[in-house]
C-alpha cells in the first residue's frame, strides 16, 4: 500500500500541484465544447475528477485494511522454500542471463505472433532471478563478485536497454521492483532510494519523444539495443546540461506526461454526454488471457491504447500506431461511471490484500517472497488497462511455479548452506 499510494498520488495528485496549465500538451480533444476556446480543463471538471480518484482510494483501503480480513481464513498461505544457497546463487544467475537475451533477443529479431507471449515470459525471468539474488544481497548472503555480476551484469544493462527502447516503463519496472523489494525485506521505507527513483523517472520523462524520434523512425532506428541506450545517454546528457529542451520545460513535460487526473478529468467530461459508456467492453479480454495463442490463432489482439485514444479523440483519426494509455482508475469510469469506480477499486483492494496474505508471512520462504514480490510489481502498472496487467499476472504465476519447480530440482540432494 505504501508504493500504490506513492504511485496513486503521482498520476491523480502531484500533477494538480505542479503544472502550469491543467490540458496536455501533445494531445487535444479540441472539437468537442469545453476545449474549444482556450484547450484548458475547467476547475469544475477537474475538482470532480479528484473527487472520483479520491473516492476510489478511500474504497481501495476500505477494502483492504477492513473487508478483506473476513475473507483472509479461506485463503491458502503459500510456502516455498529456497534452502540451498549455492545453487540457489547459480541458478539464478543463469537465470538471469537466460531473461536478458530473451529480453534484447524480442528487440532485434522478428517474432510470430504465436511466440511473443512466449517470449515476453522468458525476458521476465530475469525479474524473478533479479528478485532473488537482490534479496540474498540484502541478508548479506550474496559474494562480492555476485554482487558485481547481479548490478552491472543484469539491472544495470536491463535498465539502459529498457530506456533505449523511448518507453520509460521498460526501465522502470525493474526499478519499481528492487525498491519493493528493498522495502520489504529490510521493513523501512528506503527514503534515500525512494527519492533516487523519482529522480530517475522525472529526468527520462522529458527526454522520452527524442529518444523516440531518434531510435523510432529517426536516422538510429536500424541501431542495436545497447547503442539505443547510449543514444537515451546522450540525450540524456544534453537535457541535464541545459543543450536540449530547456529543464522547467521538461519538468513540465514530465509532469504532464504522468498526469493521469487530466486524462480522467476529460473522460469525466465527455462521458457520457459526448462518449457513451464503454459497458465492460473493455474487460471482453480477459475471457480469451489465460489462452496461449498457439491454442488458439485467431486470438483477437488487445489494442486498449488504440481504442481509447480513438475513441476520446486523443488520438488523429490517421494515427494508427501510437497507444494512448487507459489507466484502471479511468477504465472504471469510462465503461461505468462512478459506480465502476466504486466497485472496480473495491475489487482490486481485495486482490492485493489476498496477494498480500498468501504471500508475506512467517512461514512463507523465500519462494513465496519472491512470488508475491514479483506479482504485486506487475499489480502497480496502474497506468494500463485492467486485462492487461491482471493478464501478465496469470502467465506471471505460471512462469513462478515453472521457476520454483527448477529451483526445487536444482537443489536437490546436494549441499549448500541453508537460507
Amino acid at each position: 500500500m505504501l508504493f500504490f499510494g506513492a504511485v496513486y498520488a503521482l498520476y491523480y495528485a502531484l500533477p494538480v500541484l505542479s503544472v502550469e496549465r491543467y490540458g496536455r500538451l501533445f494531445y487535444s480533444a479540441a472539437n468537442y465544447t469545453f476545449h474549444a476556446d482556450s484547450g484548458l480543463i475547467p476547475d469544475e471538471i477537474l475538482e470532480h475528477a479528484l473527487l472520483v480518484a479520491l473516492a476510489g482510494l478511500c474504497v481501495l483501503f476500505l477494502a483492504y485494511y477492513w473487508i478483506a480480513r473476513p475473507l483472509e481464513r479461506r485463503l491458502p498461505r503459500l510456502k516455498m522454500e529456497w534452502t540451498n544457497v549455492r545453487k540457489l546463487r547459480l541458478t539464478c544467475m543463469l537465470f538471469g542471463i537466460f531473461g536478458l537475451s530473451a529480453y534484447y533477443i524480442r528487440l532485434v529479431a522478428p517474432i510470430s505472433l504465436q511466440m511473443t507471449q512466449f517470449v515476453l515470459l522468458l525476458s521476465d525471468v530475469c525479474f524473478l532471478a533479479v528478485t532473488a539474488l537482490f534479496m540474498l544481497q540484502l541478508k548479506r548472503k550474496l559474494p562480492p563478485w555476485y554482487v558485481l555480476f547481479l548490478w552491472a551484469g543484469l539491472i544495470i544493462p536491463r535498465v539502459l536497454i529498457g530506456f533505449g527502447t523511448g518507453g520509460v516503463a521498460h526501465g522502470v519496472d525493474i526499478v519499481l521492483l528492487l525498491l519493493v523489494t528493498l522495502t520489504t525485506i529490510r521493513q523501512k521505507v528506503p527514503v534515500a532510494a525512494l527519492l533516487l527513483g523519482t529522480v530517475l523517472l522525472f529526468i527520462s520523462l522529458p527526454v522520452k519523444q527524442e529518444v523516440r524520434n531518434r531510435t523510432w523512425i529517426g536516422s538510429d532506428a536500424k541501431k542495436s539495443p545497447v547503442e539505443k541506450s547510449g543514444i537515451y545517454l546522450d540525450v540524456l546528457a544534453d537535457f541535464l546540461s541545459g543543450k536540449g529542451i530547456p529543464f522547467s520545460d521538461g519538468m513540465q513535460i514530465g509532469i504532464q506526461r504522468i498526469g493521469q487526473i487530466l486524462t480522467l478529468a476529460d473522460v469525466v467530461a465527455l462521458t457520457p454526454s459526448v462518449v457513451p459508456y464503454w459497458m465492460g467492453e473493455t474487460y471482453y479480454p480477459l475471457l480469451w488471457k489465460p489462452i496461449p495463442r498457439f491454442l488458439y490463432p485467431d486470438k483477437p489482439m488487445e489494442q486498449s491504447g488504440q481504442d481509447f485514444g480513438h475513441r476520446y479523440k486523443f488520438l488523429s483519426t490517421t494515427d494508427g500506431d501510437t497507444s494512448y494509455n487507459l489507466p484502471q482508475l479511468v477504465e472504471f469510469y469510462a465503461n461505468f461511471g462512478s459506480i465502476g469506480v466504486i466497485i472496480g477499486m473495491f475489487l482490486l483492494g481485495l486482490i492485493y490484500r489476498s496477494i498480500d496474505y498468501m504471500c508475506f508471512h512467517n512461514d512463507s520462504g523465500m519462494g513465496a517472497l519472491v512470488a508475491g514480490l514479483y506479482i504485486l510489481s506487475k499489480l502497480l502498472l496502474i497506468e494500463s488497462a485492467l486485462s492487461l496487467v491482471l493478464g501478465g499476472v496469470v502467465w506471471g504465476a505460471v512462469l513462478l511455479t515453472l521457476f520454483h519447480l527448477v529451483v526445487k530440482a536444482t537443489s536437490a540432494h546436494s549441499g549448500g548452506a541453508a537460507l
